[in-house]
């Protein structure tokens, strides 16, 4: 029997991200989320341009592993399914529907929703660990005053202790090469096992180190980045860290 919604939660909460890919840290931050929502909503950037890609290598090969949306989506599904969280935990596959970043389809689904004038309330999951990302939510507050039907609700979260998806990226090389899974183990949800996590990951497609080069400097002189399991710049618990909030954009 389906859980009735509570009168007092917010009918969705909105968890944008890149999450590439996907562990424990992420998916405790995702549970957090419903104790302010009735049902949490995943938002998965596709990032095309002036931004990061994530690859996981492989040693003394020619190419690398994209984790795609794709991936982290079915990586999610696991730690879903395997929580019985399946009716309060979804991701949205929205870079299928034409967008690759999620603010704008945010921006996108409360503008439709306030034009309708259906009463939902909507949280917004966003992170304390850049305040551009409270800054951008708190201004798309503002600009949705104007509908009286919607009520938005900022919910800031701390970074959940220091765990990172470069190091998850970096155990599955260690995984796939050595056969030793114990160290990406510690980066999943009990009762998750580290061979169904591999499994998807060796479905996904792969990019030639010269072809990620050429992209680097594509996006290098246009003032983004592209990144590898050994980048300089580490995920941790960071809820938008690849998306830019246009509020006209194309």
């Amino acid at each position: 029997v389906e859980d009735r919604p509570n009168p007092m939660k917010g009918d969705v909460a909105f968890v944008p991200g890149s999450f590439k890919p996907p562990h424990r840290g992420h998916f405790n931050l995702l549970k957090s989320y419903l104790k302010d929502a009735n049902k949490v909503v995943v938002l998965i950037s596709d990032p095309q341009k002036d931004t990061s890609m994530r690859f996981i290598d492989i040693p003394n090969q020619d190419n690398k592993i994209e984790v795609t949306p794709g991936a982290v989506k079915r990586i999610f599904d696991l730690y879903i399914e395997d929580a019985g969280l399946r009716n309060k935990i979804e991701v949205w596959d929205i870079w299928n529907h034409d967008y690759n970043n999620p603010i704008q389809f945010i921006y996108d689904y409360m503008t439709e929703i306030g034009e309708s004038g259906d009463k939902k309330k909507i949280v917004l999951g966003v992170s304390t660990k850049d305040t551009g990302d409270e800054k951008r939510f708190n201004q798309m507050k503002q600009n949705f005053s104007k509908y009286p039907n919607l009520d938005i609700v900022n919910a800031p979260r701390d970074p959940l202790g220091s765990i990172s998806a470069t190091d998850m990226r970096d155990a599955i090389t260690k995984a796939m090469v050595t056969g030793e899974v114990e160290e990406l183990e510690q980066f999943l949800p009990p009762g998750v096992t580290p061979e169904a996590v591999l499994n998807i990951i060796s479905e996904q497609p792969t990019w030639l180190i010269s072809e990620i080069k050429k992209l680097e400097e594509m996006s290098s002189m246009a003032g983004g980045s592209v990144e590898g399991s050994a980048g300089g710049t580490e995920d941790v618990e960071t809820l938008i860290t690849d998306t830019v909030f246009e509020k006209e954009s194309d």
